[in-house]
């Protein structure tokens, strides 16, 4: 028996074993990765509208008639 062959301290002789890598797979990584990121329009659809709503108040600050509130 060579050195190599020898137990260590642990019981376990010879060179380590590493798993295989996967092959790749045939994906389409922009796909998942845009379904990853993705989120619903309802989401933010309510801090869009209340932020124009924000936005077209500031606008008409100046004038004489202020803008009607947005429907929700």
């Amino acid at each position: 028996m060579t050195r190599h062959d020898e137990p260590n301290e642990y019981g376990f002789a010879g060179e380590v074993a590493l798993p295989e890598p996967e092959p790749p797979h045939k994906r389409d990584a922009v796909a998942e990765e845009a379904e990853e990121t993705a989120v619903p329009g309802s989401d933010l659809s309510r801090e869009f509208q209340e932020a124009l709503a924000d936005s077209d108040h500031y606008e008409n600050a100046d004038d004489d008639d202020p803008a009607p509130p947005r429907p929700r």
